[in-house]
């Protein structure tokens, strides 16, 4: 649904999450990373995506619904970081 909504509107499923975030809020700031000048430029992208409150709604839906299994990074790595937050 995702793809389907970022296709629609013309922009990768990365740009639309990003948006998405931008229209959360001054107290939300998104944090991308980028491996390339590519990744950097096509996240830059989700500055041009306009969401309208609907279509925010949606994401939220789906984001609430979504079945994340396990974690990002394994405990060994955060132990070692000074991002842990666990």
């Amino acid at each position: 649904m995702i793809g389907q909504l970022a296709e629609k509107k013309g922009c990768t499923p990365g740009q639309l999450a990003l948006a998405w975030l931008l229209k959360q809020g001054d107290n939300v700031i998104p944090i991308f990373g980028s491996r390339d000048l590519k990744h950097f430029t096509e996240n830059l992208g989700a500055l041009k995506v306009e969401l309208s409150e609907k279509e925010a709604q949606q994401i939220r839906e789906l984001a609430v619904k979504a079945d994340i299994r396990g974690e990002r990074y394994p405990p060994e790595f955060l132990a070692q970081s000074y991002l842990d937050t666990i």
